[in-house]
């Protein structure tokens, strides 16, 4: 069967991509030489040691530099991580939150050096991964400049000069432009008067969860539940929602605010992507290398 492409089935891919790449990577192994926890060198979340330099400002990780960079949560959960890693030697205190230790920078650059070996290890079709490293070089030089958090993670990410090869290449461009995706979302959002927290609960709902108890549980992590309580409360007076006690659902008013945020997002993020042949290759060439990670 012939599959037709779109912008936004290509771009699923790069998540898909990114959540992926690491499922045979032996993290608990790594943490117990570094003598720290999982949860503190992991690639799977950003409040961790491998991401530090691409979210810091000025070298410092602020408690206000992560919510700017994850502006969705209203739980703190940076600080358990940043405190064992000053007690292991590899960050200090600073102003407001933390930065990387001289012993930390070497962990960090350590992590990214391991987790390159790991992705050029594995057997991936060449031929794919090298237009993909060149179609993708293409999209990653397009992103502009108001594109803050994308911006800072190309500006810190660790060894750039030591990404030779085309999975390396390619993986830093699916992993910047997927934070360019973040960058167009947050802008849309921002234009259209959400705070974070709020336009968290409206997503979900969006997407199809329907009680009070199931919102709490999906954003569990995220959010408190008196936060959950307190957006809902929000969102039923704003005239977004209807809650039936445990029941809700988007108004007709809020299904079209959130589909303006999902169009906005899309406008800015997919201008000067191709078309045709050209789109469906770059999603061909995405599928193979989806099929072929462990």
């Amino acid at each position: 069967m012939v599959r037709t492409w779109t912008h936004r089935t290509v771009v699923v891919l790069f998540r898909d991509y990114i959540y992926k790449r690491f499922a045979g990577y032996d993290e608990e192994r790594i943490a117990r030489v570094a003598g720290v926890s999982v949860e503190a060198i992991t690639f799977d979340s950003l409040g961790t040691v491998p991401y530090a330099p691409q979210i810091a400002k000025d070298g410092v990780l602020s408690r206000e530099r992560y919510r700017w960079r994850i502006p969705y949560q209203t739980l703190e959960p940076w600080t358990p991580i940043w405190d064992e890693l000053v007690s292991a030697g590899f960050a200090a205190v600073a102003a407001d939150g933390w930065m990387l230790s001289k012993r930390g920078v070497m962990l960090c650059e350590d992590l990214h050096r391991s987790a390159r070996r790991y992705l050029e290890s594995l057997t991936l079709p060449g031929a794919e991964l090298k237009r993909l490293s060149a179609a993708l070089r293409v999209l990653h030089g397009k992103i502009p400049a108001r594109a803050e958090r994308a911006q800072c993670a190309m500006a810190g990410l660790p060894l750039q000069a030591e990404i030779r090869s085309d999975i390396l290449r390619f993986d830093r461009f699916a992993s910047e432009l997927w934070n360019f995706r973040d960058d167009a979302h947050i802008m849309a959002w921002q234009a259209a008067r959400f705070a974070g927290p709020t336009l968290d609960v409206l997503s979900h709902l969006w997407e199809g969860t329907d009680s009070l108890e199931q919102l709490v549980l999906e954003l569990d992590g995220r959010q408190s539940e008196s936060s959950v309580d307190k957006e809902v409360t929000r969102l039923v007076e704003s005239g977004d929602i209807d809650q039936r006690g445990n029941f809700l659902a988007l108004t007709s008013r809020g299904k079209a605010r959130r589909a303006l945020i999902e169009r906005e997002t899309d406008a800015c993020y997919f201008e000067g992507w191709p078309d045709g042949r050209e789109l469906a290759r770059i999603g061909e060439d995405m599928s193979a290398l989806s099929e072929a990670l462990p």
